[in-house]
């Protein structure tokens, strides 16, 4: 992927540099994201209990007024209840349908379709349901004056007080008698997980970049500044200064480099040294050897000659050697 960025491509610290940041990025990523999520989890799962806890109550208090046939007390639940800024509204449906008590007073009265909203929870089969479960009986909805809503209605069951009374009794067949339908705006949940967001992205921030910043001084230290000294070294060499030392007290694969490094400087100074030895033995044996030696190339000019052939013939580099010979 780096390969196409020339500066990029020429540093080897970079390279690791900028691979692990990409790794260390995507795990906070991921951990900011998982944090997130299950912040998101909770909140709901804290904002949906607390929405049921509601509904029982109302439901309790609400059966202790209907025991009393108190139409009035069950209205004075509904609406000073009602009244708390998180819920937008609480309604109770009689078996058909019908609103029969609301916080909102305008919808008193009204039949609700029993095959739509909230009713199609417990309508969508035929009998209808008795028991509903807790994430069945739950509804998001989105309004556009209110923003989000949670909606859970719960089942109002027949009892043996509602079965035997003798004011309005209902016939023991009938297991439910209506729905308590309990809706709450989660306007404050979604700016406490808005606000737990950005805080979490901060975080994941910062904590990149103290990280990224700790990683870069670290292969800056351990890796780029001994790789430096042991190029800057290895050039030496190539210059012949052979004797050049690397301070260094390191146990490492670089340390390790670095040994080899200067036991490579010696072991070419060595060479170098047997090198010119064995030159300058073959130099006075050319020189001093009793006879003609002559170097000549292809076209057979002569190239260098001996210190017997110089006495001899006198000759000239570039010159024929048979014009050499010759004279």
């Amino acid at each position: 992927m780096f390969q196409k960025i020339p500066y990029i491509r020429q540093s080897l610290t970079l390279q690791l540099i900028l691979w692990v940041g990409l790794i260390l990025l995507g795990s906070i990523s991921i951990w900011a994201y998982m944090n997130i999520k299950y912040h998101e989890r909770t909140a709901t799962r804290h904002t949906i209990d607390e929405a049921d806890r509601l509904g029982n109550t109302i439901r309790l208090g609400a059966h202790y007024a209907m025991m009393l046939n108190s139409r009035d007390d069950i209205n004075q639940i509904t609406n000073n209840i009602g009244r708390q800024p998180e819920i937008r509204n609480i309604r109770i449906f009689n078996k058909a349908g019908e609103i029969k008590f609301s916080s909102v007073r305008e919808e008193v009265g009204k039949t609700t379709d029993i095959r739509a909203e909230a009713c199609i929870i417990c309508h969508r089969d035929s009998p209808p349901l008795e028991m509903v479960n807790l994430p069945e009986r739950i509804r998001v909805l989105n309004s556009p004056e209110h923003g989000r809503l949670l909606g859970i209605i719960s089942p109002i069951y027949n009892e043996s007080g509602c079965a035997e009374a003798s004011c309005h009794y209902h016939p023991a067949g009938k297991v439910v008698l209506g729905a308590l339908d309990v809706v709450v705006s989660l306007e404050k949940m979604d700016l406490e997980i808005l606000a737990h967001e950005k805080r979490m992205i901060a975080l994941a921030i910062l904590i990149f970049l103290a990280i990224a910043s700790i990683i870069t001084v670290f292969f800056y230290n351990v890796v780029n500044r001994p790789i430096q000294k042991l190029i800057a070294a290895t050039r030496l060499i190539g210059q012949g200064r052979y004797d050049h030392t690397i301070d260094w007290a390191r146990e490492d694969e670089i340390g390790q480099l670095a040994l080899a490094v200067q036991q490579m400087g010696r072991q070419i100074a060595g060479k170098e040294e047997e090198l010119n030895k064995q030159r300058d033995q073959y130099q006075n044996l050319f020189e001093q050897v009793p006879c003609y030696i002559t170097v000549q190339d292809r076209d057979y000019r002569i190239l260098t000659y001996n210190q017997e052939t110089a006495r001899q013939f006198n000759p000239q580099p570039g010159e024929y050697c048979y014009r050499t010979y010759k004279g």
